[in-house]
């Protein structure tokens, strides 16, 4: 069930400049140093063999570094000063001190790779590391340009690249289309994925992965409702693509409200958008080893940390979604979800038994792989329903209108259900937003076609 709680406090982080000392009377005042910022990079990659490579891996990589990649990369020994510029070097790892991934973490995190190989990975009796060195580096070419090689490597060793940093591994064809992007592609979101997950509150949480090969810190935002999930990946993903627009070891942390109205294409008034402010973010097990920042969304208007979420993230990235025009009535909004709910488990032994009588239908809402989804019913098995498609294609694409879905029950948002001789009932919580809306003159405002329900004749 979806369950939204308010958070009614949030940590804030406050940084106090150190003052400066007081100095002798005949010494001029002076101005407290400015903190350094860090000047290198390092992160590293591992190659799996399943089970074993073709030659040696270190012998392999250190010929493809020095026909191919001479200009890109000097090869770090142990005792090379290291100055401006970019270093890797080539370690291989006893296989008991860098495991494998297990089968079961490869099927949800292997990208490429048959079940078969999976399997024979476990039995990798080689691994190679390849460390890379960052110094001073004023663009990303060293990035694109180690991720080339790594898959230069894989490709004739026959290997599958780990990425320590997010956490994932690729077989050589699938590094290639998803870690080198293309002349005008984001090198921060070739190389970044986004972990989400529910937390103890039954809210979600959502962390970045990978900006560490960038020298910038990963993003994180806590405690937001599941209905919020699509817009607050789409923020992050931005935050991503953005954050970098200094270059590496230099984040960018603020993007006022005019620059926000050119990027998101935003059609209104520069004092109607919020501005992004990132601060520290804390961490919890499992985050990347990495600086966190998220946005600081105390400053924004809201009688809690949810409302405050939702002034941004709305406006924002899922403008003129009616949920925003109705968040103070959240509460009554999902007591009638759960109403909806309860009425259909009491249909549920018949329509699983008998299923639809003649010119009966049922028409179901549901947030499915983070949004909002209609679909018609045709059967109830256990805690799944099953249904074709009505909306004209899901978000990612991969579902058009018309494909089978099956939704677990407790993602069934409200229904709409069309009796024989056509009376409806049901669809209260899109009725509900309707007279919200009209009653408080939104500017005639659609409430968007996520939230309209099929008609009977359609």
């Amino acid at each position: 069930m979806i369950q939204w709680i308010a958070i009614v406090a949030m940590l804030a982080m406050s940084s106090w400049p150190l003052g400066a000392q007081e100095a002798p009377a005949e010494q001029p005042q002076e101005k407290p140093a400015k903190a350094l910022r860090p000047t290198a990079i390092y992160f590293h990659y591992a190659l799996y063999y399943a089970p074993k490579p073709e030659g040696d891996p270190v012998a392999v990589a250190r010929k493809i570094l020095a026909s191919d990649f001479a200009e890109e990369f000097t090869y770090r020994e142990e005792d090379t000063t290291l100055v401006k510029g970019n270093y890797l070097a080539f370690r291989s790892m006893p296989v008991a001190d860098y495991a494998p991934p297990s089968v079961t973490y490869l099927q949800h995190k292997g990208f490429g790779i048959s079940q078969a190989q999976r399997e024979q990975l476990q039995k990798t009796d080689t691994v190679l590391l390849v460390d890379i060195f960052a110094i001073k580096p004023d663009g990303f070419d060293y990035l694109t340009s180690a991720n080339r090689l790594v898959s230069a490597i894989a490709d004739q060793t026959k290997g599958f690249i780990w990425d320590e940093e997010t956490r994932e591994m690729f077989s050589p064809l699938a590094w290639d289309k998803t870690r080198i992007p293309e002349a005008d592609g984001s090198v921060a979101l070739a190389n970044t994925t986004m972990h989400g997950y529910e937390i103890p509150s039954k809210n979600f949480r959502a962390v970045s992965f990978g900006m560490r090969k960038l020298g910038l810190p990963d993003i994180v935002v806590t405690e937001f409702p599941k209905p919020f999930w699509t817009p607050t990946m789409s923020m992050m993903r931005f935050l991503v693509a953005y954050i970098g627009d200094r270059g590496p070891l230099d984040p960018r942390q603020l993007w006022t409200a005019a620059e926000l109205k050119v990027l998101l294409g935003l059609e209104t008034e520069t004092s109607d958008v919020p501005s992004i402010q990132l601060m520290p973010g804390k961490r919890d097990q499992g985050d990347p080893r990495n600086d966190l920042w998220t946005i600081d969304f105390g400053k924004y208007p809201g009688d809690s940390y949810h409302e405050q979420q939702a002034h941004v993230i709305f406006k924002l990235f899922q403008r003129n979604d009616p949920l925003l025009g109705v968040w103070d009535q959240r509460e009554e909004l999902m007591k009638l979800s759960d109403a909806a709910r309860a009425k259909l488990t009491a249909k549920k032994d018949d329509l699983a038994k008998n299923g639809l009588k003649a010119k009966e239908r049922l028409v179901l809402k549901a947030f499915v792989e983070n949004e909002y989804l209609w679909f018609d019913f045709t059967a109830w098995k256990d805690d799944v329903l099953e249904g074709f498609l009505l909306n004209d294609a899901t978000a990612d694409g991969a579902k058009k209108k018309g494909d089978r879905l099956n939704v677990p029950f407790d993602q069934i948002f409200d229904y709409l259900y069309v009796h024989p001789d056509g009376t409806e009932e049901g669809n209260e919580t899109t009725k509900f937003i309707g007279q919200l809306q009209e009653k408080r003159s939104l500017n005639n405002q659609d409430t968007g076609s996520e939230n309209h329900a099929p008609t009977s004749d359609q």
